[in-house]
């Protein structure tokens, strides 16, 4: 309690998750309306490096998801209420003027679903699909599934979006980020390493005259995903956002722009970090 609010209230243990140790349930949807909003990540740390545990669930977006506190978006979800909340609406937005109520949305590179989890909520989109490669990731997806009751609501697929079928190498990045994962092509000393599947997604899908939105946040693997979905983007409408590594931007937008797609709209959101939107139509 500070100046009669209160920052947090426990509203339960779940004994069973994380190897058998307690995880702290938080229903901390009021903090972020708090006029001490802006305290509250710095108290929060303060509290964690008292003892509380490193997962907890939280209510973010009325939805509850398992969270890493080592974990950078883990960490954002947790102290600062959300992740990339501004992207995710602006995109949804756009989505939801040029479509119906039957779109097919792919989230490629979900990480442990934040976006695929956040579209489940809306009744226009008809079919979820989550790809991730990264079996740490792919793990805590799975709980945030379980949490929401969304096992089949959501299609998760463990592989990596590319232009083959085949194997890949794939960096496992370290704790701290979890979300920078990716291809690789060299390994430097010290990295690990593993092989994981990579599909097309020209192979796994058969649509047409479908009305499709893409998410594509594959760490520098952009021109490659993309590649890999001529048919899917030339047989129906799609609207796509895509991380694109500036490195990389030279090689990325020709790959775009030869599947016909047009740069709509560039997304930013407050940590200063710039999604780009295409269509086809």
């Amino acid at each position: 309690m500070l100046g009669g609010v209160t920052f947090f209230r426990f509203s339960g243990v779940m004994p069973e998750i994380s190897g058998g140790m307690p995880v702290t349930v938080f229903d901390d949807h009021a903090l972020s309306k708090s006029p001490f909003r802006r305290l509250i990540p710095s108290l929060y740390r303060r509290l964690d490096g008292l003892g509380l545990r490193r997962h907890s669930i939280k209510t973010r977006y009325g939805l509850q998801f398992l969270l890493d506190k080592t974990n950078l978006v883990d960490r954002s979800m947790k102290y600062r209420f959300g992740w990339e909340g501004e992207k995710f609406e602006k995109f949804i937005a756009r989505t939801q003027d040029c479509f119906g109520d039957q779109i097919v949305f792919l989230d490629v590179g979900a990480h442990w679903g934040l976006y695929a989890i956040r579209v489940s909520l809306l009744p226009s989109f008809d079919e979820i699909h989550a790809f991730e490669p990264d079996k740490r990731n792919r793990a805590q997806l799975y709980g945030n599934l379980f949490l929401n009751a969304l096992e089949d609501r959501i299609t998760v697929h463990p592989y990596a979006v590319s232009d083959t079928a085949g194997e890949l190498s794939f960096l496992m990045a370290r704790p701290g980020n979890r979300g920078v994962s990716r291809i690789v092509e060299d390994a430097a000393s010290g990295q690990q390493i593993v092989t994981v599947q990579s599909e097309p997604l020209d192979d796994h899908f058969d649509y047409k005259n479908r009305e499709i939105a893409i998410k594509v946040d594959v760490e520098g693997a952009e021109a490659k995903a993309l590649s890999g979905m001529k048919e899917l983007i030339s047989n129906n409408k799609v609207i796509l956002m895509v991380e694109i590594h500036p490195e990389n931007y030279a090689l990325t937008v020709p790959v775009l722009e030869g599947l016909g797609l047009t740069l709509s709209e560039e997304l930013s959101d407050t940590k200063g970090e710039t999604d780009y939107l295409f269509k086809n139509f």
